[in-house]
Order: structure tokens, then sequence, then C-alpha cells
């Protein structure tokens, strides 16, 4: 009787481990991929500056306007990895795609920014500005959803949590 009772209280106390663990590592996904929501507007918000509000005037430098393209050509790319990231922003490989294409998105931005021209009117400051705050606010968004993932991959390689890891499948996310 009493190695019964001892059977069924170690089964019971295993269980409610498991629950609290697996609910652990899904609520730290969760987070994780709430920071990557996050994350995504901000890059989508720093993707209509750069390409709706360029401030390229007439007469222009064709070296300027041939940069111009270069950068809606780089906005796009960046556009189609973060739509592949969002359908899998814990993966490494979109995770990775996401960051070598908004790095392109960003040389060619500075670039530009560097050989703008400015009419007397201020627009190309203001543009800077613009995406220098974006920039900024991306910086953090970015340190943010990268804490979440680090907590989530420490916990689901913590033991005995792997244990319960290897039976479900969760698998190790990359930072941006």
């Amino acid at each position: 009787m009493d190695g019964s009772v001892v059977f069924w209280f170690g089964l019971a106390l295993l269980v409610f481990w498991a629950l609290g663990a697996y609910n652990r590592m899904v609520s730290l996904r969760s987070q994780g991929l709430l920071a990557f929501g996050l994350l995504e507007g901000l890059f989508r918000q720093y993707i209509g500056l750069v390409t709706i509000h360029l401030p390229i005037e007439a007469g222009g430098p064709a070296s300027t306007h041939e940069q111009s393209s270069e950068l809606a050509q780089a906005s796009e790319h960046f556009k189609a990895m973060l739509k592949k990231a969002r359908n899998q922003p814990l993966d490494g490989v979109q995770v990775d795609a996401l960051k070598q294409a908004y790095a392109a998105l960003i040389l060619i931005q500075r670039h530009l920014d560097a050989h703008a021209w400015d009419a007397g009117q201020g627009a190309v400051e203001r543009w800077r500005i613009q995406c220098e705050q974006a920039q900024i606010q991306i910086e953090l968004a970015t340190a943010d959803f990268n804490r979440q993932i680090e907590a989530y991959n420490e916990a689901i390689s913590e033991f005995p949590a792997i244990l319960l890891v290897w039976l479900i499948g969760f698998k190790p996310a990359r930072c941006l």
C-alpha cells in the first residue's frame, strides 16, 4: 500500500512539473513571438520611411537616382524576407536571411544618405533624423527580441526540461 501511494504521488508530481515546464516554455515562446511582432511593425515603418518619403529632387545627380533605385530594390527584398520571417519568426534560416536583408537595406540607405543633397529646405535633414530615430527604435526592439529568445533558449536547454523538449519538439530559436 505504501508503495502505491509513493508511486501515485511521484506520478502526480511529475505530471504537475511537466505541465508547469510546458507552460513556461510556451509562455517564453509567446513572448518571443510578441517581441517579433513589435519588431516587424517597426521594420514596416522603416521600409515606408526609406521608400515613400525619400527626398529625391528632380534634376539631381544621376548616381543618386541609381542609388534610390537600389534602395527600392533592397527594400523590396527586405519586405519579402520579412514576409517569410513572419511565418516562422523563430526559425534560424529565416532570421539570418532577414538580418542580411536588413543590413543591406541599412547600408544602401546610409550610402544614399551620405550622397544626398538638400535644396535648402531641410527635407533631407528631416529624412535623416527620421531614419536615425527609426533605426534606434529598431535596435531597442531587436535587443528586446534577442532577450526573449535567449530566455526561451535557456529554458528549453535546462535539465530536466530538455527531456520534455525532446518529447514535444520545441527547437531553439536564433537571435536577430
